[in-house]
């Protein structure tokens, strides 16, 4: 939908007035149309996957395992397309593991490559794939959100896109 010069509560009372009572929207902003489109300027995700462990999992693994995988140089993974070889150091950006039983919940954050993305899945299998290898099933994985790396810090697409143009 493109408006002419809209009015931001205007817009979200006609929205909220359709949507089903269990539906809202809680906060919109106006974005010109000669901003740059959100997905140009996003380069950085953030993700969570949780995965079931069917190794024995012993005191310090999981940490000494995440500190062997920033220690390597490079951790390359094949694909089977046409894109060949992609190392995972060169997109990752910080990777928090928290034991849960025999749950890890591994959070991601990953910027997007020259080559193209890493999926999270990857992580996960590279991670758990070192010496010696853990047997584990991938149980689910959300993104999290989408940003704008700017100056080291993540920053809120939107906000971006409105840097230097005024609030209607």
């Amino acid at each position: 939908m493109v408006l002419k010069n809209p009015r931001v509560e205007k817009v979200v009372g006609l929205l909220n007035s359709n949507l089903p009572e269990d539906l809202r929207v809680i906060e919109a902003k106006y974005v010109p149309l000669s901003s740059p489109s959100l997905m140009s300027i996003i380069k950085v995700a953030t993700y969570e996957v949780k995965a079931r462990i069917y190794s024995l999992l012993t005191d310090g693994l999981v940490e000494g395992r995440v500190a062997d995988f920033f220690r390597e140089e490079k951790i390359e993974v094949k694909r089977r397309d046409k894109r060949g070889v992609f190392d995972l150091r060169e997109t990752m950006v910080d990777l928090a593991v928290e034991a849960i039983g025999t749950e890890l919940l591994l959070r991601i954050v990953l910027r997007s490559g020259e080559k193209g993305s890493i999926r999270p899945e990857e992580i996960a299998g590279a991670l758990f794939g070192l010496p010696p290898a853990l047997s584990f099933e991938i149980l689910s994985v959300h993104q999290t959100g989408l940003y704008v790396e700017s100056d080291g810090r993540l920053m809120d697409p939107i906000d971006v896109a409105l840097v230097g143009r005024e609030e209607i």
